[in-house]
């Protein structure tokens, strides 16, 4: 029964523009985004960058 109602609903072609839909606002968001986490990532790699630097110096 639940897989006869999921072949059903997806089946819908409302129920595919639906999804498309959700889908594709996901994705925008995503790419709004993703300048910010790479900044983040940049910065978090400099910080490790910054750390490793000062165990070293402090080693030798």
């Amino acid at each position: 029964m639940v897989r006869n109602e999921t072949v059903r609903m997806v089946i819908d072609d409302k129920a595919i523009e639906t999804i498309v839909s959700m889908r594709m606002d996901l994705q925008d968001r995503e790419y709004v985004n993703l300048p910010l986490y790479e900044q983040q990532l940049r910065e978090t790699n400099m910080a490790i960058q910054n750390l490793l630097n000062a165990i070293s110096s402090r080693e030798g």
